[in-house]
């Protein structure tokens, strides 16, 4: 996995989806077809909810709730998915060896308290809204973050995420090697008034308003 963090703002996105071959040249109809519906259209952005815990096995667990759809009255799918995962040390890249596991017919509510049962502990929880772009062997996601911008992060085998980072003017050496807690935590150390374990756009809101108060 490699992280870029994109500092020239939103309009990035259509240079980026433009430099991909043949992307450009689809119709709308042809893009959600190919990508999923929310490549185009109202909502390019799905909003996406992570909390993360350590677990008694000492594998960090994840629990994401993806709401991939808006409807006419507000009503929204909600997909839940649990995760364990262990980093694997290397020198440029993250590596992880983890298994996901999608939940069907539950509430978030609920699954969080069967793991708080299980002995899992919350470490810190984050939110962003992203698009995902599958393309040459390799998942490119496009995130954006309360309080600290819009990133993207290349998924694949090593030599494909270099090959495509390359084809998007990415370079190696400006790749950011931390997770994203360290990334956040970083963050709050040098801008006082945010929580370094929430991570939330509801909470950033908050601190925001508060900071303007005082």
């Amino acid at each position: 996995m490699g992280m870029w963090q994109l500092v020239v703002g939103r309009p990035l996105l259509t240079r980026l989806r433009r430099s991909i071959p043949h992307l450009s040249g689809m119709s709308a109809n042809d893009l959600r077809a190919k990508f999923g519906p929310n490549i185009v259209g109202r909502h390019p952005w799905v909003f996406e909810r992570n909390i993360k815990y350590d677990t008694p096995s000492g594998k960090d667990g994840r629990l994401r709730m993806v709401v991939s759809h808006y409807g006419v009255h507000g009503a929204a799918d909600r997909i839940f998915e649990l995760t364990l995962k262990q980093f694997v040390p290397h020198p440029d890249f993250q590596i992880q060896d983890e298994v996901s596991i999608p939940l069907v017919g539950v509430s978030g509510n609920g699954i969080q308290h069967w793991l708080r049962s299980c002995g899992w502990k919350q470490r810190w929880v984050y939110e962003n809204r992203r698009t995902d772009i599958r393309i040459s062997g390799v998942v490119v996601s496009l995130r954006s973050f309360p309080a600290f911008g819009l990133w993207v992060e290349i998924e694949g085998l090593p030599d494909d995420i270099l090959r495509v980072a390359r084809a998007f003017g990415l370079r190696p050496n400006r790749a950011v090697r931390e997770g994203w807690h360290s990334i956040w935590q970083e963050f709050c150390r040098t801008h006082r008034g945010y929580d370094p374990d929430n991570l939330t756009f509801s909470a950033i809101k908050f601190a925001k308003k508060e900071k303007k108060n005082g």
